[in-house]
C-alpha cells in the first residue's frame, strides 16, 4: 500500500542521491528524502495504532443450533382467548401501578398546580359574574328610552297651519 510506495520512493532518492553530483541537487534530494522519511514513520506510526487497536479489540461471537419451528395441533378457542384477555387486563393493571408509582414523587407539584388552576378559574369567575352583575344593575337604573311620538304634520308657510279657536 501506501507504506510501500513510499519505502519504494526513498529508496529511489538514496540511488539518486548516491549518483548526484551537484550541491544543488544533493540539497534538492536530501530534503525530498527527509520528506520520504516523515511520511514513512508518519504512516508506521498509524500502522502499529491500529494493530494496538485491534489487539484490544473484544469479538463477542454466540453459536446457537438452528432450531426448526414447532408445529401445534392445538387450535386456538374461547378458553385461550378468555385467558389472553386476562394476561391483557392484568398487563394493563401492571402498566397503571408503575406509571402510578412513578408520578408519586410529582404528586405535591400535581396538586399544587391543580390547586392554582382551579384558584384562578374560580376567581375570573367570580370577577365575571361581578362584571354581568354590575352591568345589568347599571342598565336598571337608566330610565327607559322614550318613546316615539308621531310627528306633527308641518306647518304652512302661508300660516295655513292648525286652526285657531
Amino acid at each position: 500500500g501506501r507504506l510501500e510506495n513510499a519505502q519504494a520512493s526513498a529508496q529511489r532518492i538514496r540511488e539518486l542521491l548516491a549518483k548526484a553530483e551537484q550541491v544543488q541537487n544533493l540539497i534538492a534530494l536530501e530534503d525530498r528524502l527527509t520528506q520520504r522519511q516523515t511520511e514513512i514513520e508518519a504512516l508506521e506510526g498509524q500502522l502499529a495504532q491500529l494493530d494496538d487497536r485491534v489487539e484490544l479489540a473484544t469479538i463477542d461471537l454466540t453459536v446457537t443450533e438452528r432450531q426448526e419451528a414447532e408445529i401445534s395441533d392445538d387450535v386456538p378457542g374461547p378458553a385461550k382467548a378468555l385467558r389472553a384477555g386476562g394476561v391483557a387486563v392484568v398487563n394493563i393493571g401492571q402498566v397503571l401501578l408503575a406509571v402510578g408509582a412513578f408520578l408519586v414523587p410529582f404528586a405535591p407539584f400535581l396538586l399544587a398546580g391543580a390547586w392554582l388552576a382551579r384558584r384562578t378559574a374560580r376567581r375570573r369567575r367570580a370577577r365575571a359574574a361581578e362584571r354581568r352583575a354590575a352591568e345589568e344593575a347599571r342598565r336598571a337604573e337608566l330610565p327607559p328610552p322614550p318613546r316615539p311620538t308621531p310627528a306633527a304634520a308641518p306647518a304652512s308657510p302661508l300660516g295655513g297651519g292648525e286652526p285657531e279657536p
